[in-house]
């Protein structure tokens, strides 16, 4: 399967997620993301959130775009947020950001539960 495939078919395809992303830690460049979303300009700023400790990451949200997410969850190597209606979850592993953005409706928490999981896979097989 490739990092497309992963995007395409388990984060939008599962319909919790209206765009998808994943880069790499190491440079933010994109591995694979949803057709017709520019999301390259932002990846440093999604690879320095994600080095942020839970505190800065409440204090500060994060910028995507034109959107300023306010935190709702942070962790350890994750980061939830809202920007209106809109969401956005982010799942680190060791390799990977698995990034999911979701608009309006009831998308929210299984857009976090698909990122999450694409992440633990990831981790499994040592990404």
């Amino acid at each position: 399967m490739s990092w497309q495939d992963y995007v395409d078919t388990n984060l939008v395809g599962s319909g919790h997620c209206h765009y998808a992303a994943i880069i790499g830690v190491d440079g933010g460049g994109v591995w694979a993301k949803s057709e017709g979303w520019a999301i390259e300009a932002d990846c440093p700023a999604i690879v320095e959130a994600m080095t942020k400790s839970p505190d800065d990451l409440f204090a500060a949200g994060l910028k995507l775009g034109t959107k300023k997410f306010f935190t709702i969850q942070a962790e350890n190597n994750s980061f939830y947020g809202k920007c209106g209606t809109d969401g956005l979850a982010m799942a680190c592993s060791k390799q990977a950001i698995v990034i999911g953005y979701h608009g309006e409706g009831p998308t929210g928490p299984n857009c976090k539960i698909v990122v999450e999981q694409i992440r633990d896979y990831l981790l499994g097989v040592g990404y």
